[in-house]
């Protein structure tokens, strides 16, 4: 396994290519690359490796989730972002949040293509909030029956 540089880090909202891994082998990076959005990283510095948690992204276009996915269609946004065709962020995290490792098999080339813009990270925010809200309506339902 080769690590990439800590220097070469990407930073939360950039859009880069993941060999994204498949259930239940998270830890097999899987083909072929898609894009990902990074989320959040865990760096190591004493080892020099480190963590990108990402959400998947697919050219698989359903408009109908546009209230609960980050769809990216608009020019200025996919240029933005790097990206030439219409593609949909799978905002389920519990399948679509994945930590992998920042090592050339999980990501072939280090380099980010894009960055999410400041109107998308605001409705990839606000999806995950009405996620969460909603997860905890049903939690609270539950708990009550």
């Amino acid at each position: 396994m080769k690590w990439h540089s800590l220097s070469r880090l990407p930073v939360k909202y950039d859009v880069i290519w993941c060999r994204f891994p498949h259930r239940p082998a998270l830890h097999v990076p899987a083909d072929p690359p898609h894009p990902v959005v990074v989320r959040d990283i865990e760096r190591n510095d004493a080892l020099g490796e480190a963590i990108v948690s990402v959400t998947y992204g697919t050219s698989n276009f359903k408009p109908e989730r546009a209230e609960i996915d980050l769809l990216l269609s608009y020019g200025l946004e996919l240029h933005a972002a790097g990206l030439k065709l219409p593609t949909r962020f799978d905002l389920d995290d519990k399948y679509n949040l994945i930590p992998c490792l920042w090592t050339e098999e999980f990501f072939p080339n280090w380099r980010p293509c894009g960055h999410l813009d400041d109107n998308c990270i605001r409705r990839l925010e606000n999806r995950l909030r009405w996620r969460e809200e909603e997860a905890a309506k049903r939690a609270a339902k539950n708990a009550a029956e």
